[in-house]
């Protein structure tokens, strides 16, 4: 499924299928940056802040 999921974040372009994750599972926010292919979880963190103009875990506080 991860894969699947990988493959619709290179596709789509944008950032919607780790929001999802965030919103939808319990994986850790640094198991979801290595879902969708960053190698360092501090990378995932200023890209996602780039684009949601929000850290993953606000995103996900914010969510529920």
């Amino acid at each position: 499924r991860v894969a699947k999921l990988m493959s619709q974040l290179n596709t789509e372009g944008h950032y919607t299928v780790p929001a999802q994750l965030l919103e939808q599972t319990e994986m850790s926010i640094d198991e979801i940056a290595s879902a969708v292919g960053y190698k360092s979880p501090s990378g995932f963190h200023r890209a996602f802040f780039k684009n949601f103009s929000c850290t993953p875990l606000e995103y996900r506080q914010h969510s529920n």
